[in-house]
C-alpha cells in the first residue's frame, strides 16, 4: 500500500515528523514466516528558492550540475508541465553548465532533480532605489 501526502510547515517539525515514521517497523508475513518490515517514506518534495537575479547562473550550475533540467523518467516530464502551467512558471530549458559559476557547496548527490519552471520577481519602487521582490 502506498500513501502519498504533501507537508508544509516548519522544516524540523516535518524532518522530526518523517524521521519519526520512517523508523517504524510493522509486523509482516513473508513466505509464511513473521518478520518485521521497515516502513518506507520517500520523499517528493517541491522546492522554490528565492535568490537575486544577478545569481542565475550560479544556482542553475549548482542545482543542475551537468545542465539537465529533465527529470530521468519521462512520464515525469509530461507531468511536470502540469504543475508549471497551475504555477504560472516559465520552462527551464537545458543549458551548457559553467563550472567556475556555481555556490562553491556540495553538488546534489543521488537525487533526481527537475526543474519545473521559474518566475521573475516583481520590482518594489522605493526613493531610495529599486528592488527586486525577492
Amino acid at each position: 500500500m502506498h500513501i502519498t501526502f504533501m507537508t508544509r510547515g516548519i522544516l524540523q517539525s516535518v524532518d522530526k515528523f518523517i524521521t519519526e515514521l520512517s523508523s517504524q517497523y510493522l509486523p509482516f508475513k513473508m513466505k509464511g514466516q513473521d518478520v518485521s518490515i521497515q516502513v518506507r517514506v520517500c520523499p517528493v518534495q517541491l522546492w522554490d528558492v528565492s535568490f537575486p537575479k544577478e545569481h542565475e547562473e550560479a544556482m542553475k550550475n549548482h542545482i543542475f550540475p551537468n545542465g539537465d533540467v529533465t527529470s530521468m523518467t519521462p512520464k515525469v516530464n509530461r507531468f511536470v508541465g502540469l504543475i508549471r502551467k497551475a504555477m504560472g512558471l516559465k520552462k527551464l530549458e537545458n543549458f551548457e553548465p559553467n563550472p567556475l559559476k556555481n555556490l562553491g557547496i556540495m553538488k546534489p548527490q543521488n537525487i533526481d532533480l527537475f526543474a519545473i519552471g521559474m518566475k521573475e520577481d516583481g520590482i518594489i519602487k522605493d526613493p531610495l532605489g529599486d528592488y527586486e521582490a525577492i
